[in-house]
């Protein structure tokens, strides 16, 4: 769920950047933001309360039909987009992720 979320973070405003004229997307972005915060603010309140009500599995089952409802919408909405030329692999960016992320990993464990 934790990359499932990191993966919809990150590649929302570029979707959005992507798919929508510059004319609307100021707007579209606001709206993104808008209920990626909704979800932040509500998602601990009904989570626990759906928690207290059904125990802590019902978490997982909640979220299989809204996960299977934003892929049909994405399927739906999002158009296919054609490349106008293609980018290869960013090497350095890449392995500066992955050595920031093993450092980073690498920190926090040391600490305990």
């Amino acid at each position: 769920m934790a990359l499932a979320g990191s993966m919809i973070l990150s590649v929302g405003p570029a979707l959005i950047s992507t798919t929508f004229p510059e004319e609307q997307r100021g707007r579209v972005l606001g709206i993104q933001a808008i209920m990626t915060y909704i979800g932040l603010s509500l998602g601990p309140v009904l989570g626990g309360w759906l928690t207290q009500l059904w125990g802590w599995p019902i978490i997982f089952f909640i979220t299989v039909p809204f996960g299977l409802a934003g892929l049909a919408l994405g399927i739906w909405a999002v158009p296919k987009l054609v490349p106008k030329q293609r980018k290869g692999l960013d090497l350095i960016g890449f392995f500066s992720a992955i050595v920031t992320v093993a450092v980073t990993y690498h920190h926090d464990q040391s600490c305990y």
